[in-house]
């Protein structure tokens, strides 16, 4: 197999890259999602005024199967202060030791804890061909920041002329700027990270393996070894509606057995469902067998046993931030199992799933 697989997009030059994140904060809780073409993450950063005491991470959308372990190395953020500054932050936890995306909500998060209140970034880069393109995010419908950028480096304005948005970008970013504006950078510098996908065919690459891909070594958490030996390119974004479902295979056991997170006692493919912060949820026909497989707090993965639950209500939504193309971003009920109203069935003495019949005097 070649060392690079990935496939040129004939489209490239046609188009651009849109993202949007969304920061939400209620009384010691922030809810933070990012959404682009190539991504689906949610986090929930719970605080006490003064510092993280709780990540929760779901991973809808995402590139390697890898990808949904990162949320174990955010737990480091837990006891942080909500006003460490950026440059602090990065010095602390190399952002290419998280999954890039997630170490940003962190971020954005413990910002908006201190702040208050609901914003929404967009993050719009156009396709750099042939030339030189106008990247930018806007904040609430209102431009902040736009600069002319190609290959890496920012043209414009003269201020920042010479810039690098991709190495080298947080170093820079933490000298020169504060407050919201190095909010805004953090948003485009990642906006303009993630459109370089779009010079690729990424459905061409479903199902390979990435090891070889040595450009993109050492670039986030599921491009470092030991996942990066192991991981395999998911294919394209799903439909927004389909439930946030993925196949554990014999290699994504062997994954969650590089990163030293327990073993699986039968890695057969097997179909699961993310729900409530990120666990994984294997889903049957009658009482389902609930596996929590990766979560805010970590379980041996050696221990796992099915356990027998009543039948509760099935209802899984995707958290979706774009709808209409990227028009709006929804808010989503939290869907919670039915409270028991009646005895659960008894498997054993019921087995034909209903209750003992009561006699009426």
């Amino acid at each position: 197999m070649p060392d690079d697989f990935r496939e040129l997009n004939p489209q490239f030059g046609s188009g651009a890259l849109r993202r949007r994140l969304r920061l939400i904060a209620e009384s010691g809780v922030v809810r933070a999602g990012v959404e682009d073409a190539y991504h689906s993450f949610r986090l929930t950063l719970s605080h006490d005024e003064k510092r993280v005491t709780r990540i929760q991470t779901e991973a809808i959308r995402f590139p390697l199967d890898t990808c949904p372990l990162a949320s174990e190395p955010l737990q480091r953020f837990i006891g942080m202060p909500l006003d460490t500054p950026w440059r602090d932050i990065v010095a602390q936890e190399n952002p290419r030791a998280h999954c890039t995306h997630l170490y940003d909500l962190a971020f954005l998060a413990m910002t908006h804890a201190l702040r208050g209140g609901r914003r929404t970034y967009d993050v719009t880069v156009p396709d750099e061909n042939p030339g030189p393109v106008w990247s930018t995010v806007s904040r609430d419908g209102v431009e902040l920041l736009r600069w002319k950028t190609q290959a890496g480096v920012i043209l414009e304005p003269l201020l920042f002329a010479g810039r690098p948005l991709l190495k080298g970008f947080s170093r820079w970013a933490a000298e020169s700027l504060k407050g919201d504006e190095l909010e805004a950078a953090v948003v485009l510098h990642k906006g303009y990270f993630v459109s370089r996908a779009r010079r690729f065919n990424i459905a061409g690459g479903a199902g390979q393996r990435v090891a070889r891909l040595e450009v993109m070594r050492g670039a986030c958490f599921s491009y470092s070894e030991p996942r990066m030996s192991v991981a395999i390119r998911m294919a394209r974004s799903r439909d927004r509606h389909e439930r946030g479902r993925y196949a554990i295979t014999r290699r994504f056991a062997l994954a969650l057995k590089a990163a030293k997170l327990g073993e699986l006692v039968d890695a057969d493919a097997r179909t699961l469902e993310l729900v409530d912060g990120f666990c994984a949820v294997r889903v049957t026909h009658g009482h389902p067998a609930v596996d929590h497989l990766v979560g805010a707090e970590l379980e041996p993965l050696g221990e796992l046993r099915t356990k027998r639950r009543p039948r509760f209500l099935h209802a899984a939504p995707e958290l979706a931030l774009f709808e209409q193309q990227g028009d709006r971003l929804n808010e989503h009920a939290e869907v919670r199992p039915l409270s028991m109203r009646n005895a659960a069935v008894d498997d054993e003495k019921e087995a034909d799933g209903r209750t003992k019949e009561l006699e009426i005097s």
